[in-house]
This record gives C-alpha cells, structure tokens and sequence, in this order.
C-alpha cells in the first residue's frame, strides 16, 4: 500500500510539473496583402498549422517553454506563379513569448540598355499608382524596387539614331516577391529577349 501511494505521488507531481512547462505563447503576425499557412513545429514532435488572414495576427498558449520553435509560413494567395515562403525560428524563454512576423519581400524591374542610343523607360502600375520615367544612356542598366503581388508595364522608346522612327518595347511584369525581372531595349541587330528573365534573390 505505501508503494501504491509513492508511485501515485510521483506520477501527480510529474502531471504538475508537465502541466506548468506549458505556459508559452508564440504569436504568429501576418503584415502582408496575402492570406498565408503558418507550420510552426519544433524539434520533437509538435505541429501546429494555422491559416493567417491578411494583416491578422494569430497567438496560441498551449507550447512548452525553453524550447525551439520554427516557422513556416506559405503564402496562399496574391501571388501571379510563385508564392513566397518565410521560414524563420526561434526560443520560446520560460514564462515568455515570441512573435514570427511575415512580411513580403520586394520584388525588382532591372532594366537594360543593350544598344549605344539613348532610351527612355516608362514602367507604370496604375492599380498601386507607379509612375516611374527614366531616361537610359546607351550601353546601362539600372533597377526599381516595386511592391509584389501586381502587374507592371514596362516600355522603352528610343530617343535618337532612329531615321524615321523611334524603337520601342514593352513587357508585362507579374511581379511575385523575391523575385528580379529583367528587360531589355530592343536591338535590331541581336534582337531582344522576346522574354522577360525573372530569378529569385
């Protein structure tokens, strides 16, 4: 009987002290345009998923403290072919809190001068107000930061060495985040990209 009564004490206090190790809170803030999916997992076997609406921030109490915890968060929507993905990760303190942020990376118009002509560059997004014109010496390139998650139009007019006529070109830039869009003026003799190259950063 005495034996019966220790080892029932022992599995109380143990069940008390699982009880009290959770006590952490992670917080996961979503400071984009887009709905995400948010795996927050750690090294043994916990998972949570959790869907972030846009500007929303979603905070759970049941996670156990001093421990690692890691982000993934995917985007859903917003996106034209590529979603962006955060990962990120962090150590929940005793009786603390964490916060994941999400937030969207730029994306880039790098724009390319492959002719000895001067060229003027419009690159407009009338749904965010972009109004960018840039004027190209022969032979440079240059880049624009813009915001993802819209479309651009890109068009290059030459300004002199043309006859009768100016060159032009234009592109439509799906911007998604992280991701680096290069356009080039065209060439009448080594002819442009019909393509816009795109990579992610």
């Amino acid at each position: 009987m005495k034996r019966l009564v220790e080892i029932l004490a022992v599995v109380a206090l143990a069940s008390v002290f699982s009880g009290c190790k959770k006590e952490g809170t992670v917080v996961v803030k979503n400071n984009t345009r887009s709905t995400y999916e948010a795996v927050v997992t750690d090294n043994l076997n916990f998972e949570s998923v959790r869907t972030i609406a846009a500007g929303a921030s979603d905070a759970n109490t049941s996670y156990d403290v001093e421990r690692s915890y890691y982000l993934v968060a995917t985007q859903k929507d917003g996106y034209f072919e590529h979603p962006q993905v955060v990962n990120d990760s962090k150590f929940l303190p005793k009786n603390g809190s964490v916060i994941f942020t999400i937030e969207s990376r730029p994306a880039y118009i790098k724009y390319v001068n492959i002719t000895s002509d001067n060229y003027q560059v419009d690159i407009t997004c009338p749904a965010n107000n972009t109004i960018k014109q840039i004027s190209m010496p022969g032979r440079t390139l240059d880049s624009l930061e813009i915001e993802a998650g819209y479309s651009y139009n890109v068009k290059f007019t030459q300004l002199d060495g043309y006859v009768l006529y100016p060159s032009t070109k234009e592109y439509t830039v799906n911007a998604d985040c992280g991701y680096i869009y290069t356009c080039e003026t065209p060439n009448l003799i080594k002819g442009a990209s019909e393509e816009i190259e795109e990579y992610e950063y």
